[in-house]
């Protein structure tokens, strides 16, 4: 008879950089590396890091793929495949030995994950007529709910031109169509007028981040994040191709997810599918790693420890012995 003492933790929501349910591609120049928002904005000076993970819970061949002239400072996680990499594409470190591209030390064969499927909330919401034009949320007059944020529902957000979405508030958006930003058109969260912004975006239609995309003036990603509800077995997608850079999170278990366009994106990104193509940057936000959502429900093991010293006896791994444990130790 044994007796083991287990510890866990809860399992994060944001603890890795990009996650997919299926395959991970990086293409192009792309680039995925990590910093953290509480020192301040990336810096590839002063605020950079290697300790992004991306990783694919697929038990399939060739989940992720690193182009030629990609490349990942942190790590590579599988359930046991390893990744392809192009003849000029790096996986490696802050401590990888020069002249290594792939720093096997960096790739693990254990990953698993739990995604869920996303849903938008449930309170009363206020009804806005399709977004075509620039509107501020929240409205003059509007009134947010117990949890403090204002909540709205809209059919469609359609921004072209020199239109704008200006998040001034803690705010909830649920669109129940489709979300098109191109042009100069952009979602900006935070800025002058704005008391303690931040945006949550629920679709379950194609959401395309365009022309200035979303601009999250906060800089910090925590503040921003695209939810996509497409309920399993549905999909979607979501894209990210904007000239600025998307500071935020994207939620999407069941959406294949694209990254592109001359920006970069700061934060963190959970899809069925991720593609980081053309000049894409991508720079995980290590700070989320302790952000907490509805959604860490699940538990890791953090250290475990078989108990072998005698009950009363004061050592650090003395058995239990009351009850139920009382009749065997």
């Amino acid at each position: 008879v044994k007796q083991i003492r287990v510890s866990g933790t809860k399992r994060r929501l944001w603890s890795s950089g990009i996650v997919a349910k299926g395959v991970l591609t990086f293409s192009g120049n792309t680039a995925i590396d990590s910093y953290d928002s509480s020192v301040g904005p990336y810096n590839a000076a002063t605020n950079r890091s290697d300790q992004a993970i991306v990783a694919s819970a697929s038990t399939a061949l060739d989940t992720v793929v690193i182009g030629s002239n990609a490349s990942i400072y942190g790590y590579v996680a599988t359930t046991g495949d390893d990744p392809v990499v192009g003849s000029g594409g790096r996986i490696y470190g802050a401590t990888t030995p020069v002249g290594t591209d792939v720093d096997t030390s960096r790739i693990r064969h254990d990953f698993t994950a739990n995604l869920p499927d996303a849903t938008a909330p449930t309170g009363t919401a206020t009804s806005l007529s399709a977004i075509s034009s620039t509107i501020v949320l929240p409205r003059v007059g509007d009134v947010p709910g117990a949890n403090g944020r204002y909540l709205y529902t809209t059919t469609s957000v359609g921004i072209a031109g020199n239109n704008l979405v200006s998040i001034l508030g803690p705010v909830d958006l649920i669109v129940t169509g489709n979300v098109a930003v191109s042009g100069n058109g952009s979602v900006a969260v935070g800025g002058a007028g704005s008391t303690n912004p931040s945006f949550n975006l629920y679709c379950p239609g194609s959401i395309s981040m365009g022309g200035n995309g979303m601009v999250n003036s906060t800089l910090l990603p925590a503040s921003v994040t695209i939810w996509g509800t497409a309920a399993s077995p549905a999909t979607q997608t979501v894209s990210i191709t904007g000239n600025g850079e998307y500071a935020g999170t994207i939620y999407a278990p069941n959406a294949s997810v694209t990254l592109g366009g001359s920006g970069s994106t700061s934060g963190a990104v959970i899809g069925n599918s991720v593609t980081v193509s053309g000049n894409g940057q991508f720079h995980y936000d290590t700070k989320l790693a302790n952000t907490e959502t509805t959604l860490d429900v699940t538990y890791r093991i953090n250290s475990w420890a078989e108990l072998t010293g005698a009950p009363g006896g004061g050592s650090a791994f003395e058995r239990d012995n009351r009850a139920p444990f009382d009749a065997l130790f």
